[in-house]
């Protein structure tokens, strides 16, 4: 059976989880930028070899973490079917020799491979954003984000207000599940019921929740801005922090460890090696 709730309940796994690791303890501002790189990488890798050394430097990376499989599964979860449609049109849509013929769709060799290849890279981004998520405090992710931004001031780009943004959006989604479960108790309260054994028929149960979830965030966004303006809040100019960030001799370890890793993955990923 399939409960709607999933995919909402599956997003609490992508709440900040505190424990005592080298990652957890690792500068915020190191993991952002090692998460942007990765991407990048991950992109301009063409071979396996590179995304199976991608993998297994972010498999260790979970190991340090302590954080449990579990909860990053919970994570990942809701990305599944995403990842399933890519890989279904990316097998259908490149021409070459037929793996095999259902109707009129017909699955090729080429498509699997390359559909093979861009799943992967989402699904180690994924991951690698999620590995962030659950480490990194919100509030970390905001200075983090505003200290890259920071040279764009002469641009003329508010980077405190974007960073303000960035907090902002991840402390909502609690918010919103909440208002969920609420949406959910009340339509079972009516009789409604939302435990379906189709995923189709659940996501079709779901649909008339969204209306009023999004009015509630709307509304939830507004009485925030009152919040804020009747709080005098002028932008984050001049604004001081609690907790400054710096970065350490283990940050130096991580980085030099990472710059090697990453290197190595992408010399492989391109054919520079081993060819």
């Amino acid at each position: 059976m399939t409960d709607v709730r999933l995919g909402f309940a599956s997003l609490a796994a992508g709440q900040y989880l505190p424990l005592d690791s080298t990652v957890h303890r690792m500068d915020a501002r190191l993991k952002l930028g090692l998460g942007l790189v990765l991407a990048g990488m991950l992109f301009a890798t063409r071979r396996w070899g590179g995304l199976g050394l991608f993998g297994c430097g972010l498999v260790a990376a979970v190991w340090l973490s302590r954080v449990p499989i579990s909860y990053l599964w919970r994570f990942m979860r809701p990305f599944v079917v995403i990842l399933a449609i890519t890989l279904f049109f990316q097998t259908i849509s490149l021409p070459g020799d037929a793996l095999f013929v259902v109707g009129p769709l017909t699955f090729t060799r080429p498509g699997l491979e390359q559909g093979g290849l861009v799943v992967s890279r989402l699904a180690l981004i994924l991951l690698s954003g999620g590995l962030l998520v659950v480490t990194t405090p919100p509030v970390a992710v905001t200075d983090a984000v505003a200290w890259y931004l920071r040279p764009f001031r002469r641009l003329g780009i508010p980077d405190g207000d974007l960073a303000m943004v960035t907090s902002l959006a991840l402390r909502f989604i609690p918010v919103l599940m909440a208002e969920f479960e609420q949406l959910v108790k009340a339509q079972r309260a009516r009789g409604v019921s939302l435990e379906l054994r189709s995923p189709l028929r659940a996501g079709r149960a779901l649909m008339p929740l969204m209306v009023p979830l999004f009015v509630l965030g709307f509304r939830r966004a507004e009485e925030l801005a009152d919040a804020m303006l009747s709080r005098c809040y002028q932008g984050t100019e001049g604004r001081t922090h609690y907790r400054e960030m710096h970065f350490t001799w283990r940050d130096g370890v991580w980085l030099t460890g990472a710059v090697l890793w990453l290197g190595g993955a992408l010399a492989l990923g391109r054919g520079w090696v081993l060819t």
